[in-house]
């Protein structure tokens, strides 16, 4: 660490304490480390040409960070909702006794039912349907 210079620095007793609480939230051993690590922090906002520029770098790590876990989560919740659709897909041919033709015609028919709708069901709104409008919806 640097060689710290003692000087004094008027603020106003509001200020001291939000110092002090900014510190122990932060888990900085004291407020005067809090004060050093907004000084810096200013002087670097202060030399940066435009202050965005500045806080999209510091931000942009932060967002990638949370974007990294997410995408993460939803890959593992991917992956466990598609070893669960095998099993029920394998358990419906097995129960079936659907042919390898039956279960290419099935699965053209599925992807293409999906592409239809962009891969949004409303059962509601099939429901409503009159049995020839769920007949050609299913067409």
């Amino acid at each position: 660490m640097a060689n710290l210079i003692a000087d004094s620095v008027r603020m106003t007793e509001e200020q001291w304490n939000q110092c002090k609480e900014m510190a122990k939230w932060m888990h900085l051993r004291s407020k005067n480390e809090f004060i050093r690590d907004a000084v810096d922090f200013y002087i670097e906002w202060c030399r940066r040409p435009y202050s965005q520029q500045f806080l999209t770098a510091a931000l942009e790590s932060v967002i990638s960070a949370k974007i990294r876990d997410s995408e993460s989560r939803i890959c593992r919740m991917l992956f466990k909702n598609a070893v669960e659709q095998n099993v029920s897909t394998r358990l419906a041919a097995w129960d079936y006794n659907l042919s390898d033709e039956q279960l290419d015609n099935l699965y053209r028919t599925s992807v293409a039912e999906v592409k239809k709708n962009n891969g949004a069901l409303d059962l509601e709104k099939y429901f409503a349907l009159s049995e020839e409008e769920q007949d050609s919806w299913r067409d």
